[in-house]
């Protein structure tokens, strides 16, 4: 299938120029259907990448290298779609027991992608799976790879209770309201309004664990002299540096059994 490439002063900067199409590819392509076949469409990124090719811009300004950057960028986020449709196939695949997985199926033979890019396109696909309608809106164009990123990692703290508040239309119309660090910082604080403490309980857990990891005093009571490591196997945070410092100087005094006698000297006659 070929694939006919026109320039329009709508679509293209002003300075971006296009090799002239072969004669193949000046017939008007018969129409994609919505569940074309591998090869098809195979055929289809194969002429995309020769029209990309192709493409000069030597002669664009400032402006319109921005321009055809913003486009670059929707056509992106179009690929990003088309992956994302492709692992959640593979997910109902992998749910039947058929296939590589999502992760195996992203990866491939591991020549174009390296292994932390499939599992980060594999997270996006459970995110979309989790909230209902964001895979449509990235086929619209609405959302990209990065604002699942985004969603992936902030809600990575929630439970599913706490997820499910967290409502699709609600993400899809903060995404289109700005930068994707705008949707970013929107996103943390609706994460930790649903947790309802700003993180605190996060830091409360942490510090829970830490303080059953640290271990009890083993300090016998009233026993004194001998190897201060004996006595005491840790100090307790409560204990102030002033009485452990008084503590290893009594435990380095000597015994009064062990305290060593004056010679005495003998006075022969």
């Amino acid at each position: 299938m070929a694939v006919l490439v026109e320039k329009t002063d709508s679509e293209s900067p002003a300075g971006a120029s296009f090799a002239e199409p072969s004669p193949s590819q000046t017939r008007t392509p018969a129409p994609t259907p919505t569940l074309a076949p591998a090869g098809r469409v195979g055929r289809l990124l194969a002429d995309l990448r020769r029209s990309v090719a192709a493409v000069s811009v030597g002669a664009c300004g400032p402006d319109e290298l921005s321009e055809l950057t913003r486009q670059v960028r929707a056509g992106q986020q179009a690929l990003d779609g088309l992956l994302l449709r492709i692992g959640m196939a593979a997910e109902r695949h992998q749910e039947k027991g058929r296939g590589r997985g999502v992760e195996g199926t992203l990866l491939g033979n591991g020549q174009s992608v390296r292994g932390s890019t499939a599992r980060r396109e594999a997270e996006r696909v459970r995110t979309a799976s989790r909230f209902g309608r964001l895979a449509e809106a990235v086929n619209a164009g609405r959302l990209g790879g990065e604002h699942l990123d985004v969603i992936a990692r902030a809600t990575s703290t929630l439970n599913d209770e706490q997820q499910q508040q967290l409502a699709s239309d609600a993400l899809i119309e903060a995404a289109s309201r700005g930068p994707v660090d705008f949707f970013n910082r929107w996103v943390r604080r609706e994460a930790e309004r649903i947790k309802g403490d700003h993180g605190l309980a996060d830091t409360k857990a942490r510090q829970a664990a830490n303080n059953r990891e640290r271990p009890s005093s083993g300090c016998a009571e009233g026993e004194r002299g001998g190897d201060f490591s004996r006595q005491c196997q840790s100090v307790p945070i409560s204990v102030t540096p002033a009485a452990v410092i008084s503590a290893i100087a009594s435990s380095s005094e000597p015994s009064r059994s062990m305290a060593r006698q004056p010679r005495r000297s003998t006075v022969t006659g």
